[in-house]
């Protein structure tokens, strides 16, 4: 009972191992299969690349995630041989021991065939029940024969399935063989794709290492104008921060001249209720003590409510770090907030006061909170910026071609502001988007919806 129960286990075991192994080949092939259509896409933005932008940094961004892709394909190619291998060593293993035990049967079939010659006549088996000393040996002795014949027979079948089983088993190792050999063919080709795009790839580098000097001149220039710019949102934002506080200011005095006024004409009134009354000149002097604590608390609370009214601006859009909307309808990040490397040459790095998003040709900058214009500034070389105030917080559009907006216009959150600037040379079109925090850049990575 004991090795009858460990039988059935192994072979629970062997059927789980290969179920395992069928589902983890269909999730290799479900992913390959995913990569493979990626890489589709990926061909396809290349050629409208070369056919409208033709640009270099796109370029080999783009063939380095093909290359990414070709080799997680080789990667599952060859997890999807091992398991293969693996599927034929079983199987080579279950057929050699279904040979063993096919041959086993046999030898003992012959033993059997061999005692049935000797007893196979009909007189012999008559004479051997008749032999008997009894009925009751008689009995015994035709249920023997009886049961000898079954084994006979079960015998046989046993022999007949193994051999079946033999068969089985070698169909599917051929089968695993044979996929096998498409699978390293498959693999043969995706390794010399890879190849070629490496190639290519290291081909674009050698072309962008040559105008290396160029680049290098062209990224100093954009980070002088890149500090111009921060300069001139510092300027602008201080010059903000310092009117809002003038405006609160003025406001507040206009209410606590207006509320000054309504105090002193009930003051007024006051005096003369007390002129005309018995009261003292100390009931007199209390009353205006009263007065001036009263102009005290309508001070402070004018200038509460100036502070509440930015407070809860500043509060609103501080509340929607994650989740503000993108200031374009469709785009990408291509360029980073702070400094980083060149996307292709490591020795130079790119500074930047945003991030830069890559969009399509004559898409609209879009706010991505509501808020106030605060200034539109243009840029030397023709784009333009549009800085958009939220209580303490600022948004920067920058590298705009038109602007749809003016200076003081209340804006809706995803209203378009402006049309982005297509570079005639490169043929990209880029938005450079920032968020500050008074003077303070902030990075909007952080703040943008993922």
């Amino acid at each position: 009972m004991k090795y009858f129960s460990l039988f059935f286990v192994s072979i629970f075991f062997f059927v789980c191992i290969q179920s395992k192994a069928q589902e983890t080949k269909s999730f290799l092939q479900s992913q390959n299969k995913k990569l493979k259509n990626s890489i589709v896409q990926l061909n396809k933005e290349l050629k409208e690349n070369k056919k409208t932008k033709n640009n270099v940094i796109f370029e080999y961004k783009t063939l380095e995630k093909k290359i990414n892709s070709r080799k997680k394909i080789i990667l599952n190619i060859n997890r999807t041989v091992k398991i293969l291998d693996d599927e034929i060593y079983t199987n080579q293993i279950n057929i050699n021991k279904l040979k063993r035990e096919y041959s086993s049967l046999i030898k003992e079939y012959k033993k059997v065939l061999v005692k049935s010659y000797k007893n196979k006549s009909l007189q012999n088996k008559i004479s051997f029940i008749i032999s008997s000393q009894n009925l009751t040996h008689a009995i015994r002795r035709l249920k023997y024969l009886k049961k000898y014949s079954e084994y006979q027979n079960k015998h046989a079948d046993e022999i007949n399935s193994k051999k079946i089983e033999i068969e089985l088993k070698n169909k599917e190792n051929e089968k695993a063989k044979s996929e096998q050999i498409l699978v390293l063919n498959e693999q043969k080709l995706e390794s010399e794709e890879l190849q070629v795009e490496i190639d290519e790839q290291q081909k674009l580098l050698v072309s962008v290492k040559a105008k290396e000097v160029e680049i290098t001149a062209k990224i100093l220039k954009n980070k002088i104008e890149s500090k111009k710019l921060d300069k001139e949102i510092q300027r602008i934002i201080v010059e903000e921060i310092r009117i809002a506080k003038k405006k609160a200011e003025e406001e507040r005095k206009k209410r606590l001249t207006e509320e000054k006024k309504r105090l002193l004409e009930i003051e007024r009134n006051k005096k003369e209720d007390i002129q005309k009354s018995t009261k003292s000149k100390l009931e007199k002097k209390e009353a205006l003590k009263v007065y001036n604590e009263n102009i005290k608390k309508i001070e402070n609370k004018i200038y509460d409510q100036n502070t509440k009214e930015v407070d809860l601006i500043s509060s609103k859009f501080e509340a929607n770090k994650g989740l503000l909307s993108w200031p374009v309808q469709k785009g990408e990040i291509t360029g980073y907030f702070g400094v980083t490397n060149h996307p292709i040459l490591n020795n130079i790095t790119i500074e930047n006061s945003g991030i830069d998003i890559g969009t399509n040709k004559g898409e609209d900058a879009r706010a991505v909170f509501e808020g106030e214009v605060s200034a539109i500034y243009s840029i030397p070389g023709g784009s333009k910026a549009i800085l958009i105030q939220h209580g303490e917080y600022f948004t920067v559009y920058n590298n705009l071609s038109v602007v749809y907006v003016k200076k003081g216009d209340t804006i809706n959150l995803k209203k378009s502001i402006g049309k982005i600037y297509t570079d005639a040379t490169s043929g990209l079109t880029t938005l450079n988007f920032q968020i500050w925090k008074g003077t303070t850049k902030l990075n909007p990575s952080s703040w943008i919806i993922k």
